[in-house]
């Protein structure tokens, strides 16, 4: 058993351990390993290092998807105490061991392996399962990178493939493993039981004073106030500066005729493709086309399908030579061949929809708020320069506020997600979520750093004092505490009035005469593996565990939404492997990747021994402050 569940949990780290190797395909690592030079380096792997810029990157990722997890912020220290920094950096350094080692393997991608692995995604395909350069576009805009870029990543990836690959190669799972794998699984047990449903709260007799008081002692942490922080800051906030300004009508104008390209609805042109792998065959359609042919019958005879149809685009939606041939034609009219990686296109223009450009006073409101905005945004970054110095020379949040001009706010209780010591969200706070994390990370007496906001501006906090969490009194929520009390009775005259009919089941009564005593009905459960939670299936989510600690005949207790569960185990149903073959084929194959895992691990291990890795902790404690 004890194997088994080895197995069990090397298949979980094998998946994670997937997740980390399928995260080089998302992340790319070309670009990670090759940031600015300006970058701080976190760690050298071999001859690779790992920028500051990816550290803080990975980071920031694992921030979010704890958060979102666990519903709540995460602070330095907690992240420290999980591993959260560790667990960025590892992943970070078993990419960069795999680069190196294909590098030093010397391993290259040919442009007809990268243009089959990009025509071969997916992604890139629509409903017809052809390639669709719109949705490749698309990702490229959606990813903010260029053709090129991608190229290089995708380059990347396969040469690093192509060595994790090889690892694995030859390691096989015996069949018996699987099926042993698979009797554990899919054993199941079945159980005769019944229910004890709650009686009403109503039915409890109130407790006295010395009973709530001592059952609010005894659970007084349930009823904790949250900390709270009393805090100064300064908002350097647009819109307060927008209402000091005044721009003349001269300035609007001027502003107008610089923007004008990009206020207005750009051109739009119905634009479609045919491709081909050499230019002599596109110069032959080229000629085909001068003579009068029609350019979808002439894609459909020479490539076998029809011409790829971009839809309606503007200028910016194909990149630049294709954009650039496709805007230079006249409505009705095909271009010349153009070469990109991909091959040599014949792009035609069905339909131009000409831009339109809207009159200064339909706009002006517009160009007047956008002007403002950008002032303000250049006014907030000197003045936030400025407060730097002041507070970098030694004056308090208070004689920089004064030197500058600036307002200073107090909050006297300041709790988390914004909200005050009843309950309510405060108003007016800068427009960011990083306020309440500078406000719980930030130490008292201690003023945070100069943070921007989200809607571009700034601002800077003290904790003058915290409040820290205290047990709210008894009067204030003595609704509150007689009602769990009432609970805590209701739930422990129900599990005595259990724990009576288990002791009677014990003794040797049958279920049958336990339930004809009680007025209850025996229900039976359907096969439950150890693992379900169906509630259609199991009556409590806790049941079907405790089945498989039991023998049969043996009765246990579980906890239900609207009561207790009394079970006895009535029968264990064997799984036979011989039955289920799909599913003992699909266990091999888990158990095949888990024991790929684990030599990929050791050769991971081995890689780092050989290349060497060294941490600058002192860069990585500087990038956890700002977290």
């Amino acid at each position: 058993m004890n194997f088994l569940r080895g197995i069990v949990a090397k298949v979980f780290v094998y998946t994670l351990f997937g997740l980390l190797i399928a995260s080089f395909a998302i992340w790319g690592v070309g670009d990670i390993f090759r940031g600015g030079g300006h970058s701080q380096t976190v760690a050298t792997v071999g001859e690779q290092e790992i920028s500051e810029a990816a550290f803080r990157s990975n980071l920031a990722q694992d921030y979010s998807l704890l958060r979102q997890r666990i519903g709540q912020q995460v602070d330095p220290e907690m992240a420290r105490a999980i591993g959260l920094p560790q667990q960025a950096l590892n992943r970070l350094v078993v990419e960069a061991l795999f680069i190196q080692q294909a590098d030093d393997l010397d391993l290259a991608v040919t442009e007809d392996t990268l243009r089959s692995e990009i025509v071969g995604d997916p992604s890139f395909r629509d409903a017809l399962n052809t390639f669709d350069r719109n949705r490749f576009q698309a990702f490229l805009r959606s990813q903010r990178i260029s053709e090129a870029q991608f190229l290089e990543r995708l380059s990347a990836q396969v040469v690093r493939d192509r060595v994790v690959g090889a690892i694995g190669l030859g390691v096989e799972a015996p069949r018996i493993l699987a099926e042993g794998l698979y009797r554990f699984q899919a054993q199941a047990r079945i159980a005769d039981y019944v229910e004890l449903p709650f009686g009403s709260l109503e039915e409890i007799a109130e407790p006295d004073a010395a009973e709530l008081q001592s059952f609010y002692d005894a659970t007084q942490d349930t009823y904790m106030a949250p900390e709270f922080r009393t805090l100064t800051y300064i908002d350097l906030s647009p819109q307060a500066f927008i209402a000091e300004m005044a721009v003349s009508e001269d300035e609007l104008r001027t502003a107008y005729e610089e923007q004008r390209t990009t206020l207005g609805t750009p051109e739009r042109r119905s634009v479609s493709q045919m491709i081909f792998d050499d230019e002599a065959a596109a110069a032959a359609a080229v000629q085909r086309l001068q003579t009068g042919a029609d350019f979808a019958s002439l894609a459909e005879e020479l490539t076998g399908q029809a011409p790829v149809d971009f839809g309606s685009v503007v200028r910016s939606d194909l990149p630049g030579d294709l954009a650039e041939a496709a805007f230079a034609l006249e409505n009705g009219e095909s271009s010349q061949p153009v070469e990109t990686s991909f091959g040599w296109h014949l792009l035609h223009v069905a339909e131009i929809q000409e831009g339109e450009t809207p009159s200064f006073e339909a706009v002006r409101d517009q160009v007047r708020e956008d002007l403002l905005f950008g002032r303000a945004i250049d006014e907030l970054i000197s003045i936030a320069n400025q407060l730097d110095d002041e507070l970098a020379g030694g004056a308090t949040l208070e004689e920089a506020a004064q030197t500058l001009n600036l307002p200073v706010s107090n909050l006297d209780a300041y709790g988390r997600e914004g909200r005050d010591s009843e309950g309510g969200l405060i108003e007016g706070l800068p427009q960011t979520q990083s306020f309440s994390e500078a406000a719980f990370r930030t130490e008292a007496g201690d003023t945070s750093l100069l943070l921007e906001t989200d809607d571009g501006g700034y601002f800077i906090l003290r904790v003058d004092g915290v409040i820290p969490p205290t047990p709210r009194p008894l009067e204030e929520i003595r609704e509150q505490v007689v009602t769990d009390w009432k609970i805590d009775q209701r739930d422990s005259q129900q599990l005595e009035r259990a724990s009576d009919l288990v002791a009677r089941l014990e003794e040797g009564q049958t279920l049958q005469r336990v339930a004809e005593a009680e007025g209850l009905q025996i229900r039976t459960t359907p096969p439950m593996t150890r693992d379900e939670s169906d509630p259609n299936v199991t009556p409590s989510e806790r049941l079907p565990s405790q089945l498989f600690r039991l023998e049969v005949g043996q009765p246990t207790i579980a906890d239900a939404t609207a009561g207790q569960i009394v079970a006895v185990l009535r029968e264990i149903v064997e799984a036979d492997p011989a039955t289920a073959e799909a599913e003992v084929t699909a266990l091999r194959s888990q158990l095949q990747g888990a024991l790929a895992g684990d030599v990929l691990n050791l050769y991971a291990t081995s890689l780092e021994r050989e290349y060497g890795v060294s941490v600058d902790q002192a860069v990585i404690d500087r990038i956890l402050a700002d977290f």
